[in-house]
């Protein structure tokens, strides 16, 4: 069936099914909610962002936006999905493709690109930038990314970002035309190795009550050089490690303001990089009854998820600290 520019809404009237299926998958994976659904409709923005995202992604489906008669309805899109960044402080762009059961946790300062595509299932805490591995063209082209950063050139919002090419690709980065469309690919193995490793971080943070002088979080290791000069024992933390792990404690982000920050300087466990303080509110990590620290990266759910995990090496690196490398057991 098609009225004008409608097409038939069997399929896309799916999408209300779709953020009826997110709602039970809040209700279900955030333990503050304790499965009720009605709080979650009506109390958590990060629910509201993903609702607005389904209901503006379903007008793009059903409507044929290029034409100047149905401009009005491009201005509605547009109109959802501002009321939606606006309600959380997430921002998901109507053209992104997103699966079924999507958990989106405080989901301040999010942005999901309109070439974005997310799977069945998804849990995602807030703050995250969707960032890519590669990017392909209609063509056929295929470039890898080596690292995707927030824009710091002229003209740049605040929200934009910059895919970095890996080196050695230019005859193939002489393919792509400025304005041209791309699809962002993501590594889905590799991320989920880094959130693996960066929650069994703030674990070690638990375990290691000391002030953290550096730390390097890779998709093969984790390592922290801890201030001080106490003897730490390997099976002592691997033991520690291992109980926080299989008590699956839930994880989530949550924001305070600068000033509540600086009123409790003990959440600040690092010393060589500093909570970005720009916005006026900064994100934090909370392992429920385990830590809770400023954050600005990407975590599993729930401890968990971390796996499997062992202290691959402990060293004296200065006069003043320990380094601690961890690895997959």
């Amino acid at each position: 069936m098609a009225i004008g520019n409608f097409r038939s809404i069997g399929d896309d009237a799916k999408s209300w099914v779709g953020s009826v299926a997110d709602l039970m998958a809040f209700s279900e994976k955030d333990p503050a909610s304790h499965g009720r659904a009605s709080d979650i409709a009506f109390g958590y923005s990060s629910y509201k962002a993903v609702l607005h995202y389904r209901l503006a992604h379903m007008m793009i489906e059903l409507v044929d936006l290029d034409g100047d008669p149905q401009r009005e309805l491009a201005n509605a899109v547009l109109l959802i999905s501002s009321r939606g960044k606006l309600l959380s402080g997430a921002e998901i762009h109507a053209r992104s493709k997103i699966g079924k059961r999507f958990v989106l946790d405080h989901g301040y300062g999010t942005v999901i690109g309109e070439t974005a595509q997310i799977g069945d299932d998804c849990y995602i805490l807030g703050g995250v930038v969707l960032g890519a591995t590669g990017i392909s063209s209609c063509n056929g082209t295929q470039v890898q990314i080596a690292d995707t950063r927030k824009a710091v050139v002229e003209g740049a919002g605040e929200n934009d970002i910059v895919h970095i090419p890996a080196a050695d690709q230019d005859e193939l980065l002489q393919r792509l035309v400025v304005g041209q469309v791309v699809q962002a690919r993501i590594d889905w193995d590799r991320r989920f190795r880094l959130m693996r490793f960066h929650t069994a971080s703030h674990l070690m943070c638990a375990v290691l009550p000391y002030l953290v002088d550096g730390c390097s979080i890779t998709a093969d290791y984790a390592r922290l050089d801890f201030v001080t000069n106490d003897p730490l024992s390997r099976e002592d933390i691997d033991g520690r490690l291992a109980a926080l792990v299989a008590a699956s404690k839930s994880v989530s982000a949550e924001t305070i303001t600068v000033e509540a920050l600086m009123a409790n300087p003990e959440l600040i466990r690092t010393m060589s990089v500093n909570p970005p303080m720009g916005t006026g509110h900064i994100r934090l990590i909370r392992i429920e009854d385990v830590d809770l620290q400023p954050c600005g990266g990407t975590h599993v759910a729930c401890t968990a998820e971390v796996g499997a995990i062992r202290v691959a090496k402990i060293e004296k690196k200065t006069a003043r600290t320990r380094r601690v490398v961890l690895g997959f057991a």
